[in-house]
């Protein structure tokens, strides 16, 4: 039961995932990515990718890719190398459960295969296709480094992990948080294998790691070098409430549930969690292999207090892991009574039947028909707006109003009332855009009309648009 599902099926997984994310790319470049092909638009070298841009919508080497195709091509060729090792990832998955059996490698390329949150991510002109890819690759090599022994796998694999997280890392710098997750695990099997002889064990954990270390280096060193100056952009501080809804969040939406209360995706989180746990068949190994991705190091990095841990994405690495989780449940379900496989398959078509939904609205809208808005605000020759965000939203305006051949005037905060045609506002909490509204109304004296401006995606800008009544402001 160790071996690799049958080629056909990969092939056929694999052809699948690709048009689901060749689909999913055929739509404007939203606000991040946008937000990314300004930074690269400031450079004059390759090499200053790594030290010139210290931000962090400068994913390393999808700015290189940027840089090399210019500010010009179109939204798919800045997508496609995300396509491909969005689609590459379906074989991954896998690999990646390999050693759990065929149909858990089958579950797991299927999940990974039809889920909206792969899929939206493995389409995306930014690092996360790199990161999911590789941290797949990094989960297939660490599981045969177990196999063999902590302290007596060959330098092949050890040195193939390394390259697995070397390359996450410079795709996407959330990929430490799966080197620090594979620490600890390979740290709790090496002490029970060495029976608690921690010398022996920070041995076997040196060897192990010290192509990743050497292999990652480079990227921590521009890291550090740039530290002083980096950049969080749409920056938040830490709130713990929001940190593990945000995890939860995640997990729930990629099984195709939106939005759920934070008590509701923390209860889903633990069911999963205990169920991986104490699951039917799995061994000490592979039980702490879940607990530590799925407890401990959401844990740890809850225990840091990193700013900016409100949003969905940063919890990717524990994201995958979960749904590796779910194609583990499924393997063990069949390795039982005929109860247990229907309630496995029964979830399977749920999961993809609501993953379908979500795709089927994502190609329906996009991440926002930024061409079509642009348009509308520029009906006069000119776009005059006022926004709470201006560094991401001038990127998409300016770039879209370069295309469109618009003049964009971008209107400080103390004259939206005088000169200001537009209003758009970040949606920091569901009701902040409309009470800060509500309040212009009220300071100018004007009329604002809130735009429709439909946007499925999980990377849509969240804007609230508003069209400020020139009648109005004339009359006065």
């Amino acid at each position: 039961m160790s071996r690799l599902s049958s080629p056909a099926l990969t092939l056929c997984l694999t052809l699948l995932a690709f048009i689901l994310r060749y689909r999913a790319a055929q739509c404007d470049l939203w606000l991040d990515e946008l937000w990314s092909l300004s930074l690269v638009a400031k450079i004059h070298s390759a090499g200053e990718v790594f030290w010139a841009i210290p931000h962090a919508n400068n994913h390393y080497l999808n700015s290189l890719w940027m840089y090399w195709l210019g500010q010009n091509a179109s939204p798919l060729a800045y997508r496609m190398p995300a396509v491909l090792m969005g689609a590459a990832s379906v074989p991954a998955a896998g690999l990646a459960m390999r050693r759990s059996g065929r149909i858990a490698s089958a579950v797991a390329m299927v999940l990974f295969c039809v889920c909206y949150v792969m899929v939206e991510y493995g389409s995306q002109a930014r690092g996360y296709a790199g990161l999911i890819l590789s941290g797949l690759l990094a989960v297939a090599c660490a599981r045969e480094i177990i196999a063999a022994g902590v302290g007596r796998s060959g330098m092949r694999v050890r040195w193939a992990l390394g390259l697995c997280l070397g390359f996450g890392f410079v795709s996407q710098v959330i990929m430490p948080m799966f080197a620090v997750g594979l620490a600890l695990w390979f740290g709790q099997v090496a002490w029970n294998d060495r029976q608690g002889r921690w010398k022996l064990v920070l041995g076997d954990l040196w060897r192990t790691f010290l192509p990743s270390a050497l292999l990652m280096a480079p990227t921590a060193v521009c890291l550090v070098a740039s530290a002083s100056r980096f950049d969080l952009g749409m920056r938040q501080p830490f709130v713990p409430s929001m940190y593990w809804y945000a995890y939860s969040n995640l997990l729930s939406v990629e099984f195709g549930i939106y939005y759920l209360s934070p008590t509701l995706c923390l209860l889903t989180t633990l069911a999963v969690g205990i169920g991986l746990t104490a699951s039917f068949r799995r061994t000490e190994h592979d039980r702490w292999f879940y607990v530590v991705f799925l407890a401990i190091v959401p844990a740890i990095f809850f225990t840091a207090g990193l700013p900016n841990t409100d949003n969905m994405r940063y919890f990717l690495p524990l994201g995958i892991v979960f749904l590796l989780g779910l194609a583990d449940l499924v393997e063990a379900a069949f390795r039982h009574q005929e109860q247990a496989r229907f309630a496995a398959l029964t979830g399977l078509a749920i999961f993809t039947v609501l993953n379908s939904i979500d795709l089927r609205e994502h190609y329906r809208t996009g991440r926002g028909d930024y061409t079509g808005l642009v348009r509308a605000m520029g009906e006069s020759g000119t776009v005059r707006y006022g926004t709470n965000q201006s560094a991401a939203t001038k990127a998409v305006l300016d770039y879209y109003g370069r295309k469109l051949n618009l003049k964009v005037e971008a209107v400080p905060e103390g004259s939206w009332c005088g000169t200001a045609d537009w209003l758009i506002f970040t949606q920091l909490a569901p009701v902040w855009p409309d009470v800060m509204a509500a309040g212009l109304k009220l300071q100018c004296g004007l009329a604002l009309t809130k735009l429709n401006f439909p946007a499925h995606s999980i990377s849509s800008a969240g804007w609230s648009i508003y069209h400020i009544d020139a009648r109005t402001r004339s009359s006065k």
